[in-house]
């Protein structure tokens, strides 16, 4: 049980970007492939531009604390093949 009471969304979000939890075993890697762009970069490249293709002019990525530069460098390589 969370404390305070009110704070249950603190173990919905434990985990979150990092790990599947016990009681999230029904998501699969086929999960992730369709909800997520986690690919290889050609995979993210095409997919963003069927992303591109169906009307969507914004995407949203997570960065790791650390890692930020790197990780919107390596975004950007892509975005811009996009």
């Amino acid at each position: 049980m969370e404390q305070p009471a009110d704070a249950r969304y603190l173990t919905n979000h434990r985990g979150h970007l990092m790990f599947v939890r016990p009681d999230e075993k029904h998501i699969t890697a086929d999960v992730l492939k369709v909800l997520t762009v986690t690919a290889t970069k050609a995979e993210c490249i095409e997919r963003l531009r069927g992303v591109k293709q169906a009307g969507f002019d914004e995407v949203q990525f997570h960065t790791v604390p650390g890692h930020e530069e790197d990780m919107l460098r390596r975004w950007a390589d892509v975005m811009e093949k996009v």
